[in-house]
């Protein structure tokens, strides 16, 4: 099953004793939670099986790509590199997607062999916002990862997939449990395919058309990229966001950004407060 908090066993409910039983509960948990059988899901990716052993979860997808919007990789990954420092192999033949480069130094050097090819200085997001209006072609899903994430082609194609069937607004894969990170809710668990929630990370979420056109104004104010993690909920009203249990990805360094200081100044923690108290006014 697919489980909105992740557990592999039933949610407990806080009811009253001589309003509800079980017997009830049985008969109305379709509609009380958003559970989404593993026979579906694989349904909707095509002939797909999902199998979860002790250790981590593998996923098999047999997809006719004729199906999705565009059969001409409807997807695409947006990576910032330094001088083709990215982990992933991210350009191998049987990718369902186009590729990002973009190259922080502005040298423009280890781009070689993307659809799409940037030197654009800076960090992450800004860069982002500046060239996502230079690509001429419409996604239906946008991933945005970071460099030094490991994740496979077989691995970022199911992610696609899985968002692609059940809608997903905003989503990311989980963190394999050696993972550096500040968010141990993403990390993997056992015994679930799709976990839906309220946060992804900013270092490797994916978007949809829609839900990136709703959120990408946030990119360019925070140059740290902290604090649009919390916001970007906010605009997507909490809706068909999900961690990917079906997929995990090694975050393979430390975490160091707390201890920049951005160009304006601010450290990454001035502009996580100062993002996120800014867009909650918007929502109070």
């Amino acid at each position: 099953m697919i489980y909105p908090d992740g557990a592999a066993k039933t949610p407990r409910l806080l009811v009253k004793e001589e309003e509800e039983d079980f017997a009830a509960f049985q008969a109305c948990k379709g509609g009380w939670l958003p559970l989404v059988p593993e026979e579906e899901l694989a349904a909707a990716l095509g002939c797909g099986s999902l199998e979860c052993s002790a250790n981590a979860p593998t996923a098999t997808w047999d997809v006719n790509l004729s199906a999705l919007p565009s059969a001409d990789r409807p997807f695409l990954v947006y990576c910032p590199t330094k001088a083709g420092d990215h982990l992933a192999d991210l350009l191998s033949e049987h990718r369902l997607f186009d590729v990002a480069f973009n190259d922080y130094t502005g040298e423009g050097r280890g781009t070689e062999g993307a659809e799409w090819r940037f030197c654009e200085k800076g960090h992450k997001w800004p860069c982002a916002h500046r060239n996502l209006s230079r690509i001429s072609k419409s996604y239906e899903f946008y991933f945005f990862i970071d460099n030094d994430i490991a994740i496979g082609v077989d691995d970022i194609n199911t992610l696609f997939l899985t968002g692609y069937a059940l809608r997903l607004k905003l989503f990311q894969a989980a963190l394999t449990p050696d993972s550096t990170t500040a968010y141990p809710n993403l990390v993997w668990r056992g015994g679930c395919a799709v976990r839906f929630c309220d946060f992804v990370e900013i270092m490797m979420p994916v978007f949809s058309r829609a839900a990136l056109q709703t959120c990408a104004h946030t990119f360019t104010e925070s140059e740290s990229g902290w604090g649009l993690d919390h916001v970007w909920p906010l605009y997507l009203g909490k809706e068909r966001m999900a961690v990917v249990d079906a997929v995990q990805a090694r975050h393979c360094r430390q975490v160091t950004s707390g201890g920049w200081v951005m160009s304006n100044g601010e450290t990454p923690f001035d502009e996580l407060n100062r993002v996120v108290q800014r867009h909650k006014a918007f929502f109070e």
